[in-house]
């Protein structure tokens, strides 16, 4: 896969066989990078964590994790500099990895996949109710009762692409 430098490539960055491999975690990588000695704070390690705890949260259905809970686990679980958690954000979101926008009080960071799902379910949704009117009481009624089958809620957040009950989170 990472063809003849493949040795130097796992040597740099081990947690690039998490985000490439299927069946190499976060875990596994952090081993690896542990035995080749690189540090617990460094930012390959950090960029790695987002993602892994972004991973984890979709996989208990939250599409997003406030920022501020990344700082928490990086402090709390994996024993990291705080800091390090908003430079590896803003490197992901370079490279695309990433979505990071403000929601309310806090910002919100999603797997780039994830932030396109919702914008795409935003549009249909709209593409869908063109040219209906649709008044203020019905979505309020559909969004409760969305919400008490489901067992979700939705936020408040309005952003430029979505209107006032586009975002979506697990409870």
């Amino acid at each position: 896969m990472y063809g003849k430098n493949a040795l130097q490539t796992v040597r740099d960055d081990p947690y690039l066989l998490a985000r490439t491999i299927y069946g190499i975690g976060f875990r596994t990588a952090d081993t690896i990078a542990e035995k080749l000695a690189i540090p617990r704070n460094s930012i390959q390690r950090a960029r790695a964590a987002v993602v892994y705890l972004l991973e984890r949260m979709a996989d208990d259905g939250h599409v997003y994790a406030p920022f501020e809970y990344l700082e928490g686990q990086f402090e709390q679980a994996l024993e990291m500099d705080t800091e390090l958690a908003a430079r590896a954000v803003e490197e992901l979101k370079q490279s695309g990895e990433v979505v990071a926008e403000p929601a309310g009080e806090h910002t919100a960071v999603y797997l780039k996949r994830l932030y396109d799902s919702e914008i795409n379910v935003t549009t249909k949704i709209r593409q869908l109710t063109k040219g209906r009117p649709i008044g203020r009481n019905v979505v309020e009624r559909a969004t409760a009762a969305a919400e008490r089958a489901n067992q979700i809620t939705l936020s408040s957040n309005s952003g430029a692409r979505c209107g006032p009950h586009c975002r979506a989170r697990s409870r």
